[in-house]
């Protein structure tokens, strides 16, 4: 039977855009490109063939041109072998683009019988590297980077026009000569497997393959037993893989099945090689680019955990003998220092930390820098969650007082801001910290103290708990206290609501206490426009304020005896029954607000 090779430019797969036909000898068994070179492997049992062509492209691919392709064949290798037939090829990884017109000296092949070989397309020599080998991915300098240089024969044949344009995409730079030759994945009975295709290459040249030696498979890379891994894609740093999905379906069968993708990350299995490998900045390099992936936090988060987690439990001799070894720099200090210049750095750290058990505290934060510079440079960033977090964690190493005095900051920032989601946790937070004082704190002056700095009229020492409870909670009532007048000051009523709701704020008595300040209304025309200016301003009118915040509202008003607030409240938001309600005893009130809405237009349709 004939075969041919065709081509198509990538944007057009049809008939009528054919760039070029190659006849071929024999069925191809499988089949990869990369820069402009395509290996194409055939044959039956006892014979293999391996023919190499380069394709060069005159003219640009574009949908209004009609480039000219030339196909030739570079090499052509005939061998006797006993092996079974190749189901998977790919380059051998290399730093340097391949040559087209030379061609590739040699190739991995993967045979029927899970053997992966390489051969010498110069010689026409093959040698085994590994049995039990299923499937394999080769770190090819193509599109994409690290290991899209799959030997899929499905995959390779999908990118014959990729290659033959010169396989342009994004490329990992290797900034060092520990893994210059790029890296080789392998799937099968041994799970996932990552090998260093330079030192493969060297016992290759040195006859001594039957000495490979596998690492240890990493448990972060035992993919799940019920997926098939199918690629490495370096666009997500994931191993993408299927599994069968199965669900009742109304029928005689009892279920269907239907394939379900899956993803699983491969980052910080990756750098945790590198690093062991002594190639810091070629994981420096991997983390760079790959921030904007998915799970990239997530990757962050559990190569700290990991790490720390081993040196934790490591015994001193160990310790002694890691420091010995001038190789790996996979250590809790050098992860720290490969990610501290990440904006994402102060997340990732406290969402490890808040993970852990406490007792790793203090070796995290040994190389991590202090609690309250983490907690500070999350405040600079205003990442008010992020800083939230450490509260705990400060309050546990450096002392009640300093979490108490972070906590106040935060509070402070976070009422500025608006961020009222944070705003009931922190009090609740404080309140609670004062109260689990210990009784034997040490005594603080009020001029170094920072109730000393709040409260400057305070002059006598803070002796007892119960003391500093009642003055953390005056501090916290009158940082509440102070934003509530504010926002009743200037009419932003829909963000008072939301700051009662967020905080649990009583502010009935404040209320009561600014009847002739801040709640203090002029008249009625005026309390109507000031109402409406604020709900517009919020992007709020008599539609979009909820149901909840209106009536808490009103509630709170009711409550205060801030009759006034009441009705002009009910009468921006339309609450008929309400106001017939506060009219229905007092006739002398009901003529004032029948007088003053007659008006205005806008409210007619309540007379």
């Amino acid at each position: 039977v004939l075969a041919q090779l065709r081509f198509y430019p990538k944007y057009h797969l049809d008939a009528s855009s054919l760039l070029a036909t190659k006849r071929l000898n024999a069925l191809p068994r499988a089949i990869n490109a990369q820069d402009g070179c395509i290996i194409i492997l055939s044959g039956d049992t006892g014979k293999l063939e391996a023919a190499v062509l380069a394709v060069e492209i005159e003219g640009k691919l574009d949908p209004t041109t009609t480039p000219k392709v030339k196909i030739t064949i570079v090499k052509e290798v005939c061998i006797v072998t006993m092996r079974p037939m190749p189901t998977l090829v790919s380059f051998v990884p290399s730093p340097v683009p391949l040559n087209a017109a030379a061609g590739p000296k040699a190739c991995l092949i993967l045979h029927m019988d899970g053997h992966l070989c390489h051969l010498d397309l110069e010689t026409g020599s093959e040698k085994g590297i590994l049995d039990k080998v299923e499937h394999f991915w080769a770190d090819a300098k193509q599109e994409g980077g690290w290991g899209s240089g799959s030997g899929s024969a499905g995959k390779g044949g999908a990118r014959g026009e990729e290659g033959a344009e010169a396989g342009a995409g994004a490329r990992l730079e290797r900034q060092s000569s520990a893994l210059s030759s790029g890296l080789l994945w392998t799937y099968g009975a041994r799970g996932i497997n990552i090998l260093d295709t330079g030192r493969l290459l060297k016992l290759v040249r040195e006859n001594k393959l039957p000495r490979l030696e596998m690492q240890e498979t990493d448990p972060e890379l035992e993919f799940d037993k019920e997926v098939y891994p199918l690629g490495l894609f370096p666009n997500i740093n994931s191993i993408v893989g299927i599994s069968q999905h199965s669900s009742n379906i109304p029928s005689d069968a009892s279920h269907g099945f239907s394939p379900l993708p899956k993803s699983h990350p491969v980052l910080s299995p990756l750098v945790r090689y590198l690093l062991s490998q002594g190639a810091r900045e070629e994981a420096r390099a991997l983390i760079a680019n790959s921030t904007r992936h998915p799970h990239f936090s997530h990757s962050l988060e559990w190569l700290v955990f990991t790490v720390l987690e081993k040196e934790y439990s490591m015994s001193d001799k160990e310790k002694e003998l890691r420091e010995q070894s001038s190789k790996g720099c996979y250590t809790l200090s050098a992860v720290i220092d490969l990610i501290r210049d990440f904006g994402i750095f102060v997340d990732v750290i406290v969402r490890v930390a808040r993970k852990i058990d406490p007792m790793h505290w203090t070796l995290l934060f040994s190389h991590t820098g202090l609690p309250t510079k983490l907690f500070k440079r999350s405040l600079q960033c205003r990442a008010y969650a992020t800083a939230a977090g450490f509260l705990v964690i400060v309050e546990t190493l450096e002392g009640p007082d300093l979490g108490q005095e972070c906590a106040l900051n935060l509070l402070q920032e976070t009422l500025q801001e608006g961020e009222y989601d944070l705003t009931g946790e922190l009090v609740r937070f404080l309140v609670r910290s004062a109260r689990d004082m210990l009784s034997n704190a040490q005594e603080e002056e009020p001029a170094t103290s920072w109730f000393g700095q709040i409260y400057a009229s305070f002059s006598s020492p803070l002796f007892s708990p119960n003391e500093r409870e009642r003055l953390l909670k005056a501090a916290v009532h009158k940082f509440l206290s102070t934003h509530a007048a504010a926002l009743i000051a200037s009419r932003r009523l829909q963000d008072l609501a939301t700051f009662i709701h967020k905080s649990g704020f009583d502010i009935v008595p404040l209320l009561r206490d600014e009847k002739l300040g801040v709640a203090k209304l002029t008249s009625f025309k005026q309390a109507i426009r000031e109402i409406e200016a604020a709900f517009a301003a919020d992007g709020a009118s008599r539609g979009l304020i909820s149901l909840a915040d209106s009536e808490l509202l009103l509630e709170a008003f009711r409550d205060a005896g801030a009759t006034e607030w009441v009705i002009v409240l009910a009468t921006v938001l339309r609450r008929s029954p309400l106001l017939l309600n506060l009219f229905r005893d007092d006739r002398a009130l009901w003529t004032v607000f029948i007088k003053n809405l007659q008006e205005d237009s806008n409210y007619a349709d309540l007379l």
